[in-house]
């Protein structure tokens, strides 16, 4: 913290309008999420954190390099991380953070395909170290497959562990449960009827569901009840919703999300 934000939180320039009274990690079957995933960067971050705070949910989600036709340099995407983490820790928002999706190689939804060496990725991984655990869960790898991103995989966990972070598994996209050693696992079902084990929690990263909550770049707040309320309190495990083409945050679906109790 400079002086000039120790001087502005002094006398409350700084101070956020909304707050949540703790951290609410995956363990907590009652989280809840969303996040603006891949168009992230491109947003105010004070906006994105206040209004899930506004509205109570817990934890805001991203993909760390955006990938559907939004993937930014490392130069961009470090300086915006460190300034989402600290508005959502002055929120007690969760940062849930996808370091590397491991379909970058394909081309569907209009992405890019994309390689990077490992290399690269370990100094994503090392920038999110840098800024610390506080308020983080991290998953090194969304929809593990590949040779490199296994190989990311175990090297990141080995080191988010060193460093005591909170991580998530997401190999193969469905695991359902919770692997040896990690702290989480996602779980992304195809369908809304598609019951989501209690252990893990629920992440709506797949076309066929997002289709059914309403489409890629905005959710329907009706279906996101009817969903919300099945996953959370059918199922009793947490939920986060995946803005995948979202370019600006969907205050509807928030409210919607937030409102389930």
């Amino acid at each position: 913290m400079n002086i000039f934000e120790w001087f502005g939180r002094l006398i409350g320039i700084n101070k956020p309008k909304h707050k949540l009274s703790k951290y609410t990690y995956f363990d907590d079957p009652t989280c809840k999420g969303y996040g603006v995933v891949n168009y992230w960067h491109t947003l105010r971050v004070k906006d994105q954190a206040d209004l899930v705070a506004q509205y109570g949910v817990n934890a805001y989600h991203i993909e760390f390099f955006g990938w559907v036709g939004s993937r930014r340099s490392l130069d961009v995407v470090k300086p915006k991380y460190k300034e989402l983490l600290s508005e959502c820790r002055k929120r007690r928002v969760v940062l849930f953070v996808s370091i590397f999706n491991d379909n970058s190689h394909l081309s569907k939804y209009d992405n890019t395909p994309w390689k990077p060496s490992l290399e690269y990725l370990n100094e994503a991984l090392n920038a999110i170290i840098d800024a610390g655990s506080e308020g983080v869960i991290v998953q090194p790898v969304c929809e593990t497959k590949t040779t490199l991103g296994l190989r990311f995989e175990t090297l990141a966990k080995v080191k988010l562990d060193k460093e005591g972070f909170r991580t998530c598994y997401n190999r193969d996209s469905r695991p359902r449960s919770v692997r040896a050693g990690w702290d989480y696992a996602a779980y992304h079902p195809f369908t809304t009827t598609e019951k989501v084990p209690a252990t893990v929690v629920c992440v709506t990263d797949t076309g066929l569901l997002l289709n059914k909550l309403g489409g890629f770049d905005k959710f329907d707040a009706n279906r996101v009840t009817e969903y919300g309320t099945r996953v959370l309190k059918g199922w009793n495990c947490p939920l986060i919703l995946y803005g995948l083409l979202h370019k600006e945050v969907d205050e509807e679906a928030i409210k919607a999300l937030g409102a389930i109790k």
